[in-house]
C-alpha cells in the first residue's frame, strides 16, 4: 500500500520536486487548476533523452488543453557530454535527470523513465535494443503506458534510420510495440494484473524539421496545431515557455530563444483511428467519459464561478463537495488523479504553509534529531490539526488543535532514526549496473524520475469536518547570505564519508605509491573506529589499519597508506572499511551542486581501483588548456608528469617552450571564448619544437577558423562500437613506437565509443596512423593524426580519451604517454 501511494505522488504531481519547497500556487495558477479539474485527457510525450523532448509541445497539452501531459524519457542522458563541469556518465545522468524535473516544473509536465543507460552514441536499434536488453525496457514502457494511461502517445522521432540514432529510433519503436500490446493480457501479465490493461487511442509521430526539411501545413497526411498562444493565468506564451523550459538543460547547452506568434507543429498519424484537425478528435476530454461525472463538472463550474482571486478560500466548501462526490466514484486512474488534483487545490485554496525541517540534511541511523514542523492557515475558513505521524520512524501523534488564521503554529520534538532504515542514495545507482540496464530492485520504483523523500510527514488536518492529508517531505532549511532562504533534502548516510583522493590508481612502474583517505564524520556527536584497505592478491598495504576519532558533525581526519603493486600486470579492486561500535561502513558522499537543480547526493562504494600496467612517458611538464570540462588532467597525473592548468591569459609561444606537450580539453575549440586569441600562440608553440595535442570538438560550432596548421575538417565521422577493430597503419610512426609500443591489443577493454567527430578532411602534411569502423561502414582513417609543423608535431584526435583514461583503459594512457613524449621521441 505504501509504494502504491508513492507512486501516485511521483506520477500525479510532479511540479514540485519531492526534495524542494512547495511555493504557493498564484490565484492565475490556481484558476488553471480548476480548468484542469474539468478535463480528463492524458498525453504520453516519448524519446530516449533529456533534451529530446518537445516542450513546446509539452507545455501547450498541460496548460492549453489542460491535460495530464508526461514525458518519458527511456534513458537519463549518461552517455552525453557535459558543458558545465567534469560529471560524465552515471554523475551526468544524475544531473539531467534533475535537468528534465527542473523544464517540468516549468511546463506543467510528469516525467518518467525506464531502466535504459545511456551507453552512448549507437548507429542503429538493433545495437541499441540488444544492449538495453529490449523485453526489460518494453517492460517499462508498459507499466508506464498501463500505469499513466495516457489517450494519446506522441513519438519524438520515426521508427526508422531518419531519427539519426539508434537510442531515438528504438524509442519509437518500443512505443509502437508499446501500443499493439498494452491491451494483451498474455504480456508482462503481473503489470496487466497490477495496473489493468489499456489501449491509446493513437501514437503520433511529432515531425521534425530535423528530419524532415520540406514538412509544412500542406504536406499531406499531416495534422498542424498552432501552439503559439498566450496564456493570460501564466503571463507567457506557449513558446516563451518552451523556451524556458528547454533552457534547463544547460548541462548540454540548450539555453534557448523565446518567440512568439504562430508556431505551427505537425504530427502524422502511426497507429490508431484517423483524424482530420485535431489528435484528441472524438476523444470526450470531459467527466462524460465516467459514470456518473457531469455532476462533478457542474460542481467544478459552481466553483470557478465563485471563486475571487483575492479570497480563494471561499471555495473550500465547493472544493470539499467536489471531493466527496469523486471518492463515490468506481476506482479508475482518473478517480485517482482527480482526487490528487482536488487535495492540491484544498492546500492552494486554504494558503496552507506546511513544512517539516530536521536539524541537518544528512541523518543516520540509531542517531537522535530534532524536528520542527510549521502550520500555518492563511484563509478564513476554520481548521484544526488532528494528527501527525511519520511512517520511516514509527511516529505517530494525536492533537486536535485549532489553526488560528494567520498565526504561526510550531511543534518540536526529538525522533530516533531507526537502525535498519535504507540508505538515500538514487535508487537506480544503488546496486553496480551493465552497460545498458540499471540494476533496480525495488520493482515499484521502475519509471519513477528520482527515489521518494527519506523521511515524510503525513499531517493530518479537519475543514469543515472533512479530511484533509498532507504529505510532507522533511527537509534541511538554512539562510545563505547571498541565496536567502535554501532547503535541501534530508537524506540517510552513513555516520561516516570514507573518501579517497583519487579511486584510481595507476601504477605504470613497481614503485609503491601512496593513498590517501579522508575521513569525514557525517553523524551528529562522536565517530570514534578504524580505517582499513582490503587489497586483492598480490598487492600489500601498509599501515594494516589506523585508528580514527571525529569529536563533532564536519570533523575529518586524512590517512595515508603504502601500496605495493606485483611485479607482473594486472589490476584489483581495494575497498576500504571504517568499523564503528563494530559495525563496518563501506561508502563515501559526493555531492553535485549547480544552482539550477537541488543538490544531488551519491553514496558510491569507498573504493579504489588499481592498475599495474608498465608504461614509459618521457614528458615532465604538460600544460592542459581547459574545455568543456573532462577528467584527462588528473588522469594524466598518474603517468607521473606535471600538469599544469594554463589560464588563456598565461598562454604565449614564450611562456610555453619548455613545455614538453600542451593538450587541448575535449571541445576547446567550441566551448573556449578565447580560443580565437590564443591558437596563433599556441600553433607558433608547435612550429619551435612543441607537441600540440588538440582533442575532440564538434563539427557545428568551432569557434576559430585557424586551428590547425594544415588544413581540417571535422565531420560527425564517429566508431560507437568499442570492441570495433583497430588497424595499425603507421606501424614505425614514433607515437606507435616511443616509449611504448602500441599494438591492436592496446585497444581492448575499451568503454563507450571508439571515438567520435573524426576529421573527415585533411591535408596531405597529416599522416593518419589508425582505422575502425562500424559494421557495415567504411574504413575511418580520422581518429589519429600527427602532421610535423615547424620543428614540432601538431596531433588531432577524435579517440575518445576523455572516457579511456578516467576508466583505467591502459592501452589508451600507452598511446597517450607516447603522444606526450613526441618531443622527445628519437629521430
Amino acid at each position: 500500500m505504501k509504494y502504491r501511494y508513492l507512486l501516485l505522488i511521483f506520477f500525479l504531481t510532479s511540479l514540485v520536486a519531492q526534495s524542494q519547497y512547495r511555493p504557493q500556487a498564484t490565484s492565475g495558477e490556481i484558476r488553471l487548476k480548476l480548468k484542469k479539474l474539468r478535463t480528463l485527457g492524458s498525453v504520453l510525450y516519448i524519446a530516449a533523452h533529456p533534451d529530446d523532448e518537445n516542450t513546446l509541445a509539452i507545455g501547450y497539452y498541460a496548460n492549453e488543453r489542460n491535460l495530464t501531459t508526461a514525458y518519458l524519457s527511456l534513458t537519463r542522458g549518461d552517455g552525453g557530454q557535459n558543458l558545465i563541469g567534469g560529471e560524465l556518465r552515471d554523475k551526468l545522468g544524475l544531473i539531467r535527470t534533475q535537468e528534465l524535473l527542473a523544464a517540468r516544473r516549468v511546463d506543467g509536465g510528469i516525467q518518467f523513465f525506464t531502466r535504459a543507460n545511456d551507453f552512448g552514441f549507437s548507429k542503429g536499434p538493433e545495437e541499441t535494443l540488444s544492449i538495453w536488453d529490449k523485453e526489460a525496457i518494453l517492460h517499462d514502457v508498459l507499466k508506464v503506458v498501463r500505469s499513466f494511461k495516457p489517450d494519446i502517445i506522441i513519438c519524438r522521432f520515426p521508427p526508422d534510420s531518419r531519427a539519426g540514432h539508434g537510442h531515438h529510433t528504438s524509442s519509437a519503436l518500443l512505443a509502437l510495440e508499446a501500443f499493439d500490446k498494452a491491451d494483451d493480457p498474455t504480456v508482462f501479465p503481473e503489470l496487466a494484473k497490477k495496473y489493468g490493461l489499456w489501449k491509446p487511442r493513437r501514437v503520433f509521430l511529432n515531425v521534425s524539421r530535423f528530419f524532415n526539411q520540406s514538412i509544412n501545413e500542406s504536406t499531406p497526411g499531416v495534422i498542424t496545431i498552432d501552439m503559439g498562444g498566450f496564456n493570460p493565468l501564466l503571463g507567457v506564451s506557449y513558446p516563451e515557455l518552451s523556451a524556458t523550459s528547454r533552457s534547463m538543460h544547460k548541462s548540454q547547452g540548450f539555453g534557448s530563444r523565446a518567440r512568439r506568434g504562430y508556431t505551427p507543429e505537425f504530427f502524422e498519424l502511426q497507429r490508431g483511428d484517423s483524424v482530420k484537425k485535431d489528435l484528441l478528435e472524438v476523444i470526450d476530454l470531459s467527466w462524460k467519459r465516467i459514470s456518473n461525472g457531469k455532476s462533478i463538472d457542474a460542481a467544478v463550474q459552481k466553483a470557478q464561478g465563485k471563486f475571487k482571486d483575492d479570497q480563494p478560500w471561499l471555495i473550500v466548501p465547493e472544493l470539499l463537495s467536489i471531493r466527496a462526490q469523486i471518492r463515490q466514484l468506481s476506482p479508475s486512474i482518473w478517480r485517482d488523479r482527480k482526487l490528487v488534483e482536488v487535495d492540491e487545490l484544498l492546500r492552494d485554496c486554504l494558503g496552507l504553509y506546511a513544512e517539516v525541517t530536521a536539524d541537518h540534511y544528512f541523518q543516520s541511523p540509531g542517531k537522535t534529531t530534532s524536528l520542527s514542523i510549521e502550520i500555518q492557515n492563511r484563509s478564513g475558513q476554520q481548521i484544526t490539526i488532528s494528527k501527525m505521524k511519520f511512517l520511516e520512524l514509527n511516529v505517530d501523534s494525536v492533537l486536535n488543535k485549532p489553526l488560528e488564521a494567520h498565526q504561526q503554529s510550531m511543534v518540536n520534538f526529538k525522533i530516533r532514526i531507526p537502525e535498519n532504515i535504507p540508505m538515500s542514495p538514487p535508487y537506480w545507482l544503488k546496486e553496480k549496473h551493465g552497460t545498458g540496464l540499471f540494476t533496480v530492485n525495488n520493482p515499484e520504483y521502475i519509471g519513477l524520475p528520482e527515489n521518494p523523500s527519506a523521511l515524510s510527514g503525513k499531517i493530518s488536518l479537519t475543514i469543515n469536518g472533512a479530511a484533509l492529508e498532507l504529505t510532507v517531505p522533511v527537509l534541511y532549511k538554512w539562510t545563505d547570505p547571498v541565496r536567502g532562504e535554501v532547503y535541501r533534502p534530508v537524506e540517510i548516510t552513513p555516520p561516516v564519508s570514507i573518501e579517497p583522493r583519487k579511486t584510481l590508481e595507476l601504477f605504470p612502474t613497481q614503485d609503491p605509491k601512496k593513498i590517501r583517505i579522508d575521513v569525514r564524520a557525517l553523524g551528529f556527536g562522536r565517530q570514534e573506529g578504524t580505517l582499513r584497505l582490503v587489497t586483492p592478491q598480490g598487492w600489500k598495504v601498509l599501515p594494516d589499519q589506523a585508528t580514527f576519532m571525529l569529536e563533532r558533525r564536519g570533523a575529518q581526519s586524512s590517512f595515508e597508506f603504502e601500496v605495493q603493486p606485483p611485479e607482473t600486470s594486472g589490476e584489483g579492486l581495494v575497498q576500504i572499511v571504517a568499523t564503528i561500535d563494530g559495525k563496518e561502513w563501506r561508502s563515501s558522499i559526493e555531492e553535485i551542486k549547480y544552482d539550477h537543480i537541488p543538490v544531488q547526493t551519491l553514496q558510491p562504494p569507498s573504493e579504489i581501483r588499481l592498475i599495474r600496467e608498465s608504461i614509459q612517458v618521457h614528458a615532465k611538464r604538460i600544460g592542459y588548456v581547459e574545455g568543456a570540462g573532462d577528467e584527462v588532467a588528473a588522469a594524466l597525473r598518474s603517468l607521473g608528469v606535471g600538469v599544469i592548468q594554463l589560464k588563456n591569459e598565461e598562454i604565449s609561444a614564450e611562456a610555453l617552450k619548455d613545455f614538453d606537450a600542451v593538450v587541448l580539453g575535449i571541445r576547446a575549440l567550441n566551448a573556449n571564448p578565447e580560443i580565437r586569441s590564443i591558437m596563433p600562440e599556441l600553433l607558433r608553440y608547435c612550429e619551435n619544437g612543441g607537441t600540440l595535442i588538440t582533442q575532440y570538438n564538434t563539427s557545428g560550432d568551432v569557434a576559430v577558423d585557424h586551428f590547425a596548421p594544415y588544413p581540417l575538417t571535422i565531420s560527425r565521422e564517429r566508431v560507437t562500437e568499442e570492441n570495433a577493430e583497430v588497424k595499425i597503419l603507421a606501424p614505425r610512426h614514433a607515437a606507435l613506437q616511443f616509449p611504448n609500443l602500441i599494438n591492436a591489443q592496446d585497444f581492448n577493454g575499451w568503454v563507450q565509443e571508439r571515438g567520435l567527430y573524426f576529421p573527415g578532411k585533411w591535408d596531405s602534411a597529416y599522416v593518419p596512423l589508425l582505422s575502425m569502423n562500424d559494421k557495415n561502414e567504411p574504413e575511418r582513417l580520422g581518429s589519429l593524426l600527427i602532421a610535423k609543423y615547424g620543428s614540432g608535431n601538431y596531433v588531432y584526435t577524435g579517440l575518445s580519451f576523455f572516457r579511456q583514461l578516467p576508466e583505467g583503459v591502459p592501452g589508451a594512457y600507452k598511446l597517450f604517454a607516447n603522444l606526450l613524449s613526441l618531443k622527445n621521441a628519437p629521430h
